[in-house]
Order: structure tokens, then sequence, then C-alpha cells
């Protein structure tokens, strides 16, 4: 049975950049995959300012590749309809030498961090490997799969919202994460050139609340159009997305110039765990990454971000495990620690307007008081940074909206 340092389990952002700090540091790395491929994750292809910052920290060339991909459609603009119809412009700053925000299927975004991983770094792949149970001993953690069994140190689970890894750790104490409901297909437009523009769409439909729907415009006249929604209250009200989808697309589609739908597409459905401080993300000889860790943002379900950033931090865990020699579950505890440091403000704040945002007149209270000054001030890079993590974000965000129109 061959031993690995570490083996990460799952190769989409968080396993594949975990992986590359693990090799770039020598430890001996392997990286399973369940699927043949990676990027088969159902997403909503938006990437954000952290995923740059994160892929930055990591590797510069990797942000550069990114950035300078022909698939990356860099948006300039986001377009917000509330319940009543209003919509709203905001301007996406740059945040520079990275786009404020930007577009790209995931199957290209995975892809390509895939491609760097097996291009400049030692890991030993073993794709088309299905993880079915763990033994966590006292000196390693024995990995039983469907190609045969493997042994490590320590184990990194980026494995999804179901994970495998998840499993061995103990209960939480805290309230168990919330989970969203989405679905997305890729749409073509009737006129590609119209459809390749730089601003995406959000609707906020009385249907959908607490969810939105979303358009993602890709590069190619493509667009990735879906909707998520709160899963506890789509089970509880027997919401049916898909006929939601169906029903508010084509009125939506009506009032923007993009053209018209001019396919049927295959929708996909899936879990998003939304993050929560507290929840236990390492074990013995065990770190939580990704999905795996519950890990999403509580209001938009934008999970990419904070997926690298845990895949990074598990793998500077893991080298003070090996530096130190300790691996038990007392010693893992500094990840969560690190994990809850920079996310804990942010899940706690967003989980307000989360429940805010619950409500119709309140989205069109916020539409109606969006002046150009507010968003601008609103939408400034180092602004949202200072306001984000700050107790007490509501009250902040309604003086803002006062004094700063």
């Amino acid at each position: 049975m061959t031993h690995y340092d570490v083996v990460v389990i799952g190769a989409g952002p968080a396993g594949i950049t975990s992986a590359m700090v693990l090799a770039s540091n020598g430890l001996k790395t392997a990286l399973i995959e369940k699927n043949s491929q990676p990027g088969g994750k159902t997403c909503g292809d938006g990437l954000t300012p952290d995923v740059f910052r994160q892929l930055q920290k990591i590797d510069p060339l990797l942000a550069e590749k990114v950035c300078r991909s022909t698939d990356l459609n860099t948006y300039k603009n986001l377009l917000l309809q509330a319940p009543n119809g209003k919509q709203v412009v905001v301007n996406i700053p740059a945040s520079a030498p990275f786009p404020g925000m930007a577009g790209m299927r995931r199957s290209h975004f995975d892809r390509l961090l895939f491609n760097h991983l097996l291009n400049n770094h030692p890991v030993s792949l073993h794709m088309d490997c299905r993880v079915n149970s763990l033994v966590v001993g006292d000196t390693a953690v024995t990995l039983h799969t469907s190609s045969g069994s493997v042994s490590a140190s320590l184990v990194v689970g980026a494995d999804g919202a179901n994970s495998v890894a998840a499993r061995f750790l103990p209960a939480s104490k805290t309230p168990q994460p919330e989970k969203a409901f989405a679905i997305r297909g890729y749409y073509q437009f009737n006129d590609p050139v119209r459809a390749a523009t730089d601003t995406p769409v959000v609707v906020f439909d009385k249907s959908l609340l607490p969810g939105y729907l979303w358009i993602f415009p890709l590069n190619d006249g493509w667009a990735n159009i879906g909707l998520g929604i709160d899963s506890h209250h789509m089970a509880k009200n027997n919401v049916n997305l898909k006929a939601i989808l169906n029903k508010v697309l084509p009125r939506v589609v009506e009032s923007l110039p993009y053209g018209q739908l001019s396919n049927q597409p295959t929708i996909r459905g899936h879990f998003i765990p939304l993050g929560r401080a507290g929840n236990p993300i390492s074990g013995k000889r065990i770190l939580l990454a990704g999905d795996a860790a519950s890990l999403a943002h509580p209001l938009t379900g934008e999970g990419i971000g904070n997926a690298i950033r845990s895949g990074r931090l598990a793998a500077a865990q893991a080298i003070s495990c090996f530096r130190q020699n300790k691996f038990d579950a007392a010693f893992n505890r500094q990840y969560d620690h690190e994990i809850y440091r920079i996310t804990a403000g942010e899940f706690r704040n967003f989980r307000v307007l989360q429940s805010v945002f619950r409500f119709s007149a309140a989205l069109n209270f916020l539409a109606a008081a969006a002046s150009p000054a507010l968003i601008n001030r609103l939408t400034d890079p180092e602004r949202i940074a200072s306001l984000q993590n700050k107790r007490f974000l509501l009250p902040k965000l309604l003086w803002e909206m006062a004094f700063h129109r």
C-alpha cells in the first residue's frame, strides 16, 4: 500500500490549490478525484476579486493566467432588479491588477488550475477514483477507494458538500450550517454580439425570495442562467425551482437588451453549504476545505474565493503538522481558528442581510434609495473591505444611505 504525506480528496479549486502548496513545499502529495476530469460541479461561473487575490497568494503566474485567459469575460457593471421591477445599475470597479468581477465557465476555470498543477508540481493523480471510507489511526489514515487502498499522514478533505472526510469529524456543538439549493443552465442568445455583454444581471423576484435569479454572460454569446434559494424554505414551501425559472426567465429576458434565448438547456442542480463560524472543520489527521468545510457566502452563495483560501490555509496547517510532528485534533484546531478569524465577521453580517432580503419591501426600499453617489461609495473596494467584517453592518449601511445619497 502506497503511503503519502498528504492525500487531498477532490480536484476542485480547494483541492487543486491545496495540492499545489503542499507539493511546492516538498510534501509527497496525492490528489484523488471521483470524476475522470476536474470541473464537474454545477456553478454560477462568477469570479469575484477575492478569487484573484487568493490565486495571487498561491502563485502570481497562475493569477495572471486566469486574468489573461480568452475564456474570461470581465464585468464592468451589475444590473440589479428589485421585486417591484426597478432596475439599478452598479458600477464594478476594477481591483488592480485584477478585474472587479468576471465570468468563466467552471469547467474551464477548474481545468486551467488543474493544468497548472500538472505542469508545475509533482503530485500523484488518482482520477476516476472514489473514496469509500477512511480509517483514522494513531500514525496514519487509510483510505479505501474504488481503485484500492492508500495511506497518508494527513488528509485534506476537499470533496464537496457530501464530503466523505467530514463524516469522521466530531459532531458540531453549533447549529448545522444551512444549505442553499441552486439550479443553472447554459443558455444561448440569438444575437451573440449583444449577448457578450459586460453586465451580469441579478433579479430579486417575489416568487424567489429569499433567493435570486442570475444571468452571468460569457464571452461567446452564451450565459450561465440560474437561481438559488434557501433549501429549508424550498422544502417547507414545496418550491419547484425549475418551474419558477421557466416562468420568471422569459419576463426578465424581455426587459434586457441581450436578444432572445434560442435553446432549452439541460438544467442541473446542487446544494451549497453556507458559511457559519464555529462549525468544526478539522480533526485528528483531517482538515476540510471548500464546500466540505461549509464556507460559501451566506448571502450570495459564492464559494470559490473561500475554497481557494481554505485550500491554501489547510496546506499551511499541514506543513505545520509535519514541522512539529503533531497531527492531533487539538493542534489542528488552529486551522479552524484561522479560517474563522478571517470569515466570521463576514458570515455574521451577511446572515443579517440575508434575513432582511427575505422581504420584498426591504429590497424595493434599497432600490429606491440607491442614488449614484451612494452606489459609487458602496462599490468602492476599500469601502467594502472596511464594512463587511465590522459589527452592526446593517445600521452602518442605513447610515450610509441616509447621509451619503
